[in-house]
């Protein structure tokens, strides 16, 4: 599994750390036989599109089935991005929903994902991209942008990420201003 921090991101602003500050913190939570940190992104340079990097992706894995996780709010946007019907040739599309999430998808996106609903994770395993799985992952209320706020504001961020990033964001003066 690879975390893959955006570059520089084509739907919002820079990332508020730098490159080197952002890579620091994953590389504090990753442990190299289960989660990976790839800058693939950063080292590439200009705007970030996910078709690039999972095309890069299917270059270095070329026998490999990919999963490309999106959490709903970044499903939702997946019209907007960048040649995003491209996404499904080159991979497989994960959402991490709370339980109880009802939301209502646009008609492409509403379109698209009746066409290529899994009902399981099996049905993943047999085909090599194209595929949207829903799936319910624990219900933390938990947002980047909160952490930030939650910094500005002089307030804890414990539990909100693990110690050591809580830690690196101290040492490094991050999310300040």
């Amino acid at each position: 599994t690879r975390l893959i921090p955006n570059g520089i991101p084509n739907h919002r602003d820079k990332a508020i750390g730098s490159d080197e500050q952002r890579l620091a913190m994953l590389a504090e939570v990753t442990d190299s036989a289960t989660l990976q940190v790839d800058d693939r992104e950063i080292r590439r340079g200009g705007v970030s599109f996910m078709v690039d990097t999972l095309s890069s992706l299917q270059a270095d894995f070329p026998h490999d089935a990919l999963c490309l996780i999106l959490g709903l709010d970044a499903y939702l946007g997946l019209p907007e991005w960048h040649c995003w019907q491209t996404l499904f040739e080159l991979s497989h599309v994960v959402i991490a929903t709370r339980p109880g999430s009802d939301v209502e998808l646009g008609a492409a996106l509403q379109a698209v994902t009746t066409q290529r609903l899994a009902k399981t994770g099996d049905e993943l395993m047999n085909a090599r991209s194209g595929k949207i799985l829903f799936t319910d992952i624990p219900q933390l209320d938990i947002s980047s942008t909160d952490i930030r706020r939650r910094r500005r504001e002089g307030l804890s961020i414990s539990y909100l990420v693990p110690d050591a990033v809580a830690e690196f964001i101290r040492k490094n003066n991050l999310y300040l201003s």
